[in-house]
């Protein structure tokens, strides 16, 4: 829609519908004198639907999208009401002759509008993660259980020393408040996870969720003491003579399980002793110290004719204490095995 200004032009223009239009012919009226053409007049403007009938339809200028040619001469500005407009003259067209006379352009285009509303195709899904498992611990004293918080003893547990996964990619072991938990990325095969406790004792238990829930440790939680040797590797073969001799034979068995019980005490530290800080050595140190004297007396006193098998069995388990340890224990060994005296034992 173009309406022409020329200084010839009467004060009111008539304009058709341009490209895009839809063919809704328009005509911009002027209600005041638009001529002489020059910087700084207004003049008031409605948009007609030209099309409509005996009593055209004003189209509110807020609707119509305004074009200047051949160049910007002016702009619009709202007027008293919705339906009218005001032309405001900024500039003029300097003819390159005195003969030319220029013509001032304003097109119109209904501002049409219209859309519609698409839904996203977002939507909230819920996976399942790892289950996670919480490990706790129990201390039995006389059958009698009692919770305990390996995070709040001294030392506390060390989870990347102390604690160990098998297959190591089956579990991930972390902390969380002082709580140990497991979470499990795979069952296949079964996660054991195995705590080494500053004692040298070892726990260890496969992680089993469904026996979580039911409140059963797979395995039974077994309490493993680490580097437990059954008394009877370090016996000396059994004839039949000796399927019938008494069994206290001077008490000599009970004493030989304290030995093979210390030995294996001694190996719990082993590999402590190597990793433990100065402060945990010193204090296993005075543990070991204080159990190795104990059963080097009562080998001292012994009186039965297996002395010598006892001290045997004595220096074994010596050997088995950490480098750490050592220096300190020297002289720790019984006195020589004796031989009984005439009718002793008998």
């Amino acid at each position: 829609m173009t309406a022409d200004v020329t200084p010839t032009e009467p004060s009111t223009s008539f304009v058709s519908a341009g490209p895009g239009s839809y063919d809704v012919p328009l005509e911009i009226r002027f209600l005041d004198p638009i001529k002489p053409v020059r910087k700084g007049r207004k003049v008031r403007f409605r948009v007609m639907q030209s099309g409509s009938g005996p009593s055209p339809l004003a189209v509110p200028v807020a609707k119509v999208d305004f074009n200047f040619k051949p160049i910007l001469w002016a702009k619009i500005e709202p007027g008293e009401d919705e339906l009218t407009g005001v032309i405001h003259i900024i500039d003029k067209i300097n003819p390159e002759s005195v003969y030319d006379r220029p013509h001032y352009q304003v097109q119109a285009r209904l501002a049409a509008s219209g859309g519609t509303t698409v839904d996203s195709d977002f939507e909230v899904r819920i996976h399942s993660g790892p289950p996670i498992i919480e490990l706790q611990f129990t201390l039995v004293d006389h059958d009698e259980p009692r919770p305990f918080d390996p995070m709040s003893e001294n030392p506390p547990l060390d989870l990347a020393t102390d604690v160990t996964v098998s297959p190591s990619e089956s579990a991930d072991i972390f902390s969380v408040g002082g709580r140990i938990y497991a979470r499990i990325l795979s069952v296949e095969p079964m996660p054991q996870v195995s705590v080494r406790f500053p004692s040298g004792e070892e726990v260890s238990m496969y992680l089993d969720p469904l026996a979580a829930v039911r409140g059963q440790s797979s395995r039974k939680g077994h309490h493993q003491p680490a580097a437990r040797v059954a008394p009877e590797a370090f016996s000396p073969p059994r004839g039949d003579d000796d399927a019938e001799a008494p069994s206290d034979d001077g008490g000599y068995a009970a004493l030989a399980q304290k030995v093979d019980e210390l030995k294996t005490y001694i190996s719990s530290f082993v590999i402590q002793g190597r990793n433990a800080t100065k402060e945990t050595i010193d204090r296993v140190r005075d543990r070991v110290v204080t159990r190795v004297a104990d059963v080097r007396d009562q080998i001292d006193g012994f009186a039965g004719p297996r002395k010598a098998e006892l001290r045997a069995r004595f220096d074994d388990a010596m050997k088995a204490i950490p480098e750490p340890l050592r220096p300190h224990l020297s002289g720790a060994a019984p006195s020589p095995a004796k031989g009984p005296a005439e009718g002793e034992g008998e």
